[in-house]
């Protein structure tokens, strides 16, 4: 809470402690993994839903989730786990935006793996697998309006590189 981690459980004393902000009960931590042969360190499960309600000039909640890595004393580096689109709508009549890839996955559940290669607490290599994927994300204006109001508006996605272009 306010960017402070309280837990009533013991923390094991460690080198190195791994976090993801802000907390969501879609993203959950698990150690040590090999994909592909790579050795990775931690393991970070996500979801990012296929339909998401955003407001001008925000994303969707929990719509950036960030991990880091940090040592016995607690400075952590964030780096982002889901990709960002910024569409800016000029027109008021628009009811609906569909993001759409023709070979890839915006949406749904991923494993995003990720090490710190040369042990300075700053994550440097990273894997991602889709699980359940999606490869279009509907985006709907927020609080049940009918219409987007102009303005720029921030839409979540999977950290997965799409071939061919978004639609």
């Amino acid at each position: 809470e306010n960017g402070l981690m309280t837990s009533s459980d013991a923390i094991e004393d460690s080198d190195r402690y791994y976090a993801f902000y802000p907390y969501t009960k879609d993203c959950s931590i698990s150690r040590g993994s090999t994909v592909d042969g790579v050795q990775y360190e931690v393991k970070f499960d996500a979801r990012i839903p296929d339909e998401q309600r955003i407001a001008p000039g925000q994303l969707y909640w929990n719509g950036n989730i960030c991990a880091g890595v940090a040592s016995k004393e607690g400075v952590y580096t964030f780096r982002n786990l889901y990709s960002l689109f910024k569409i800016d709508i000029q027109i008021a009549s628009a009811a609906k935006i569909i993001l759409s890839t023709e070979n890839g996955s915006l949406a749904g559940r991923f494993s995003c793996y990720a090490a710190d290669s040369d042990n300075d607490y700053v994550f440097d290599s990273f894997a991602v697998k889709p699980e359940m994927a999606c490869s279009s994300i509907t985006v709907l204006p927020q609080d049940g309006s009918r219409t987007f109001q102009m303005g720029e508006y921030y839409v979540s996605a999977a950290p997965v590189a799409a071939s061919g272009k978004v639609n």
